[in-house]
């Protein structure tokens, strides 16, 4: 992302999935970056307590945000890289 836009503060970043190791990992990572970071499955899916109280703690200090949705199209609005499991699209700012 950082080679595509110019500052990646700010950005939304949408990964449709299950809780399984990626969702957690890309959200600790976001939400220390500032970034807003959107989980999008099915509300049985989601990620754990432990992980979500972790992540609300670092975006308080760098200002990201955490969204966890089970509706698609309100995940993939406006967003700037979205992924799935093994798979990671960046998107242009507009």
């Amino acid at each position: 992302m950082m080679e595509k836009f110019d500052s990646i503060k700010g950005m939304k970043v949408t990964f449709f999935g299950d809780r399984t190791q990626p969702a957690p990992s890309l959200g600790i990572l976001r939400s220390k970056l500032g970034l807003t970071f959107v989980h999008c499955c099915p509300n049985k899916y989601s990620i754990q307590p432990e992980w979500s109280e972790l992540l609300a703690k670092n975006n308080e200090a760098s200002g990201g945000r955490f969204i966890q949705t089970d509706d698609i199209e309100e995940a993939a609005k406006r967003t700037n890289s979205r992924g799935r499991a093994a798979r990671w699209t960046i998107l242009s700012s507009n």
